[in-house]
């Protein structure tokens, strides 16, 4: 058994998708709101600001720096004292702990704290930012960002493993950008340093490199939902792609959680214009009206019959809270009464987090999700190498 560990493991490391235990990441943030105008305020650590690769400013105890875009070159005060104008300005953090407070002047923003080095540089009409935390740090502010401050810290190790894996099996997500990942929803929400809740931080800090693989050896690919509605999808239904891990499974923890049902009316006439139009459905044919105006899905269906409409497309045209609902008829309307919140592929959060409150161990609850898969260290990995 050891051996055949240890062989796993070895084989795993060399494996072309996964990388080596030092990341440097590179993440793109507030691009969304294309910022012209920067303000930092030191809060911990002692960092040193170079412009251009000369140092031109070291801060500490709470110190102002404001960056505003200049043309092509960004304009560097400290405490209003002006240090000129550079192309690319560096902050780097020289201390153990180092974190910066920063706020977007134009367009305003709420103030939020960022770990290590932070570097910018103009883009076209605004300042990009790239933050390179050290991937705890990143994963830390993932969790709190994506899950809130209130779960259970079994649920928070859980999801710090998922977002470590997601974070490095899409490396070269943004490549092409000069970048990793970005900060919104496209990849994970990283909105900086986590802060509400310590839980967070114990948690990341306990599942430290671990991540999680598939029969192949690969890193999976680790997506989640809000609720599911008792009932997980395959990810064929939702993708094109097949994958061993992501099967549906049933779920009763999720039934009483805030996102378990759903209800939305929808007029008879819109909704045979819909049919219509876009499916070439005969409305005016007095028997199609039984299934366009009475469906019930027992368990979770792929296909609105029996013109095989896929859900996932009603879903997205509706803007449906999930593929997993039934229809009545209630005058000259429609009730689609609807369970679950999301794609149902993968982690259901809120049935998750309800598994953790119970007493379920993250690592229970991740093999209730994904199907034979295992937890690996990427530290232990790179003692195989090594030895």
């Amino acid at each position: 058994m050891f051996f055949v560990l240890i062989l796993a493991v070895a084989l795993f490391a060399s494996s072309s998708n996964v990388p080596k235990e030092s990341v440097q990441l590179k993440l793109s943030i507030f691009d969304h709101i294309k910022t012209s105008d920067l303000l930092f305020t030191h809060n911990r650590g002692v960092y040193q600001i170079k412009g251009d690769g000369q140092l031109i400013a070291t801060v500490q105890n709470g110190e102002r720096i404001r960056c505003t875009q200049f043309g092509h070159q960004i304009n560097v005060k400290v405490q209003d004292k002006h240090l000129g104008s550079f192309k690319e300005v560096e902050f780097n953090g020289t201390d153990y702990a180092n974190n910066l407070k920063l706020k977007s002047i134009k367009p305003a923003s709420q103030i939020r704290i960022y770990e290590d080095l932070i570097r910018l540089y103009v883009k076209g009409n605004r300042i990009a930012i790239i933050n390179e935390p050290e991937l705890n740090h990143y994963v830390a502010g993932v969790v709190e960002s994506e899950v809130g401050k209130n779960a259970h810290i079994e649920y928070y190790k859980l999801q710090s493993i998922l977002c470590r894996t997601y974070a490095l099996s899409n490396l070269r997500r943004h490549e092409e950008e000069g970048f990793n990942l970005c900060d919104q929803v496209h990849c994970q929400v990283y909105n900086g340093k986590s802060v509400a809740n310590r839980d967070i931080l114990k948690a990341t800090a306990a599942t430290t490199g671990l991540v999680v693989i598939d029969k192949k050896l690969d890193l999976i690919t680790a997506t989640f939902h809000s609720n599911c509605g008792g009932e997980t999808v395959n990810s064929e239904d939702v993708w094109s792609l097949p994958m061993g891990y992501l099967r549906g499974v049933r779920d009763t923890f999720c039934h009483t959680e805030h996102h378990a049902v759903w209800t939305k009316i929808i007029a008879k006439k819109d909704w045979k214009h819909y049919l219509s139009k876009k499916f070439k459905v005969a409305i005016h044919d007095e028997s199609n009206e039984n299934w366009m105006y009475h469906y019930e899905q027992k368990n979770r269906d792929v296909f609105f019959s029996p013109y095989d409409i896929p859900l996932k497309t009603i879903r997205h045209d509706w803007k449906l809270n999930s593929t997993y609902f039934s229809i009545s008829e209630k005058s000259d309307s429609l009730v689609f009464q609807g369970k679950g919140f999301g794609h149902g592929v993968g982690l259901c959060q809120e049935g998750a987090m309800k598994m953790a409150t119970l007493g379920h161990s993250y690592k229970s609850i991740l093999n209730h999700y994904y199907l034979n898969v295992n937890l690996v260290n990427l530290s232990a990995l790179r003692f195989v190498i090594e030895d």
